[in-house]
């Protein structure tokens, strides 16, 4: 609801939800909101146990890191590294991760269509 009456045309979360995506739109279309124009999936962050990470499993937050006094270079490249986004984890700066972006795959995607919409 809060989407729909702030416009939102941009949706952006993790990749887990995909399958989430043409529910939220029927419901959307159901209930008289806009739909959201493009879905940004990106991919997730997991532990060993390929469960992602999260701060209830005990993940170290932004703020974390930083009491640690790590810069955010050596906590963006090594994010990018082990997203895949980049070929290693050393420290990088976002303008250098920018420059050696490779993502594995379109990450923006056309809307699905909605069931309703498959068998007019």
């Amino acid at each position: 609801m809060d989407d729909g009456d702030d416009g939102i045309t941009l949706v952006v979360r993790g990749d887990d939800l995909v399958s989430a995506t043409a529910r939220q739109r029927y419901l959307q279309r159901l209930l008289g909101l806009p739909v959201p124009e493009k879905y940004l999936h990106l991919p997730l962050l997991r532990g060993p146990d390929g469960e992602r990470l999260a701060k209830r499993h005990g993940a170290l937050t932004v703020a974390a890191l930083r009491a640690t006094g790590k810069s955010p270079a050596e906590v963006l490249g090594p994010l990018a590294g082990a997203l895949g986004l980049v070929d290693d984890r050393r420290p990088r700066t976002l303008e250098e991760i920018r420059r050696v972006l490779r993502p594995r795959e379109a990450w923006f995607t056309a809307p699905l269509p909605l069931v309703s919409e498959l068998f007019q």
